[in-house]
């Protein structure tokens, strides 16, 4: 079994989050649903689906006044930002991202 580093996993969640943004669909609800069935391989229970829809909102409010943070978050270097792409929710979408990757559904093959 192969374990990610630190910088390797933060980089997968920077583009899970991007991926979810673009192709997930055209409202957060559907983007969350996208997200956590690209990581788990099924889709959330309404359960999940309202704790991840909070989280993220509470990360968007978070990322919503820091452009920086939003940049650094979202993009990984402010030198070559992705187009066309709200980064405040992108940067959102990364941070919920990360933490269905950290799900022990997501990492444990039972």
């Amino acid at each position: 079994l192969t374990t990610l580093n630190e910088k390797t996993f933060v980089d997968a969640a920077q583009a899970m989050g991007l991926r979810v943004y673009k192709e997930g669909g055209p409202d957060e609800r559907s983007r969350a649903a996208y997200a956590f069935r690209l990581a788990t391989a099924r889709p959330p229970t309404d359960h999940e689906l309202g704790s991840l829809l909070k989280f993220w909102d509470e990360q968007y409010r978070y990322f919503e006044d820091r452009t920086a943070d939003a940049l650094k978050v979202g993009a990984g270097s402010a030198t070559n930002p992705p187009n066309d792409v709200n980064l405040h929710k992108v940067a959102a979408w990364a941070m919920t991202c990360r933490a269905i990757l950290n799900l022990d559904e997501t990492i444990t093959k039972e």
